[in-house]
């Protein structure tokens, strides 16, 4: 379901906003299109998910291991994706971006580069900040003994 999502939003991205900002005609993909405008509902959508993953994978778990395996679950696609995206956005040069700095890169590694003021390589790379902030949230409420079904009915809220 998160993975329908994430299309989701991604083809929204791809279609509507396209057809916002003139680079294609609404008339090119019209069934697409039409539904496509939706996909913000994506983003919506895959938080809520995420709030029932989070604190499932908290469950029975020190924060010692809370926290490694989230940081290896997701640090090593994040990697991947910020050098890829480096490399294509400074090899490439889109009208959106001039290029990647080296510091720029080091500190977006840190997936947090908005707390110092640096622009994400990718704007959608913000999600990773609001992720990050409920794997906080989960850690205190966990070691401060907050239950499961706790966690499961603040996942709802």
């Amino acid at each position: 379901m998160r993975f329908v999502a994430a299309m989701a939003v991604a083809i929204s991205h791809f279609t509507y906003s396209g057809i916002v900002n003139g680079k294609i005609s609404g008339a090119t993909l019209p069934i697409i299109s039409s539904i496509s405008r939706y996909g913000y509902l994506g983003v919506d959508l895959f938080f809520v998910i995420s709030g029932f993953v989070i604190a499932h994978s908290s469950i029975s778990k020190s924060l010692r291991m809370f926290v490694a395996s989230r940081v290896a679950r997701l640090w090593p696609a994040y990697l991947a994706c910020a050098t890829i995206s480096t490399l294509l956005i400074s090899t490439c040069r889109p009208s959106w971006r001039s290029g990647v700095s080296l510091r720029e890169y080091l500190v977006n590694l840190t997936m947090v580069p908005n707390l110092i003021n640096v622009d994400y390589i990718e704007p959608v790379y913000w999600t990773l900040w609001s992720e990050l902030r409920f794997y906080i949230m989960v850690a205190i409420l966990t070691t401060i003994g907050i239950s499961r079904g706790r966690l499961i009915g603040l996942a709802w809220a």
